[in-house]
């Protein structure tokens, strides 16, 4: 008995995207999806990015005002904290604990990056106090 080539066929996951099964059966398009599927779960479709510039989100625009008044918006960290910001305001296929972590990420990212913001270790206020002990000398 020899075995018969099967041809793929074009199939529609139930997360909407159309992939090639080389089983008439399938119904998902990987892993992920069956076992959701199985679950119960609602399967989420992640929206391709447009090429126009979202508006940002609440946790964005804290962030970045966060940055701002501690003058670290333009550091390696504050971009970072930005990224994971985003990704908080628009999580796509994220779970919950996957958004948690990121969550818990952010805050140790902002503690880390505004430390010493605002008090007498900020090098802008320490030049001002040498200015003004100038100032007084002079």
């Amino acid at each position: 008995m020899s075995r018969t080539e099967v041809t793929p066929m074009t199939v529609t996951c139930s997360c909407g995207t159309t992939f090639q099964a080389r089983n008439p059966r399938a119904r998902y398009c990987s892993d992920r999806c069956r076992k959701r599927g199985q679950r119960g779960g609602v399967v989420v479709v992640e929206m391709p990015a447009s090429s126009s510039v979202a508006a940002p989100g609440s946790v964005e625009t804290a962030t970045v005002t966060e940055l701002t008044a501690a003058d670290r918006l333009d550091s390696a960290l504050g971009q970072t904290c930005l990224a994971l910001a985003r990704r908080l305001d628009a999580p796509g296929v994220d779970t919950g604990s996957a958004l948690a972590a990121v969550a818990a990420r952010l805050d140790d990212l902002l503690t880390k990056v505004t430390k010493g913001a605002g008090r007498a270790t900020a090098p802008q206020q320490l030049r001002d106090e040498l200015e003004q002990r100038r100032a007084k000398r002079a």
